[in-house]
Parts: structure tokens; sequence; C-alpha cells
């Protein structure tokens, strides 16, 4: 038997469109032990909620970010009001350390939201 071309080979090779080229391996039913994809919520045979997996750093990340984000605009404009526009050091530590405050109170936020959605 001859061993595959490599044209051949790419035939077989499977690659999801919709995850930028990358290769999304199976994941094993813990019910049934059917295979599934590891982007499915319930698995095709038993119809069981499959485990989530990878989604809970993702969660924490965009709410720690957002949260930081929030942080300096809503320090920003308060600063801005209290110095009539002025710019000093005192006022950028202030900020920064209100956005490093936000990005704290959101990854906790994050940790929560992971933990009511078992992310």
């Amino acid at each position: 038997m001859e061993c595959p071309t490599a044209e051949e080979e790419a035939i077989y090779e499977w690659k999801c469109e919709l995850c930028f080229g990358k290769e999304v391996p199976p994941m094993q039913c813990p019910n049934c032990s059917n295979l599934c994809m590891e982007s499915d919520r319930a698995c095709g045979s038993c119809r069981r909620r499959l485990p989530r997996t990878g989604n809970r750093a993702k969660i924490v990340t965009i709410t720690s970010s957002t949260f930081a984000c929030v942080g300096v605009a809503v320090m920003s404009v308060i600063h801005q009001q209290h110095t009539k526009g002025g710019l000093d050091i005192a006022g950028c530590l202030t900020v920064g350390l209100f956005a490093a405050g936000f990005a704290a109170v959101g990854v906790v936020v994050g940790h929560v939201i992971a933990f009511v959605t078992r992310a």
C-alpha cells in the first residue's frame, strides 16, 4: 500500500472556518462517551449539558478590562471637574490607582459571573 501524498492528506485535514483556522479537538461526553465538539453545549446523543472549558479566563479578562476602562473614564471626569481641567501628577496617579481598584473589582465580578454561568 502506498503512502498518501500531501494533497490526499489535506483532503482529510479538517479545520473550522469560524475558529480562524485553528483545529478544534473533539471531546468525550462524560455521560455517554460520545464524541462531541468542544464548542457544543449539549451532547448530540444523550442531550445532556457538556462541561464548559476555557471560558473562565476569558470572562474574567473581559470584565476586569471593562471595569478598568470605566474606572479611568469616571475618575478622569471627576478629576477634571475638581481641578478645572488641569493635568498634574497627583491626578494621574489617582486615576491610575482607581483604575487598578476597578480592575480588581472586575476580577471578582468576572469570577462570580463565571461561577454562576458554570463556565
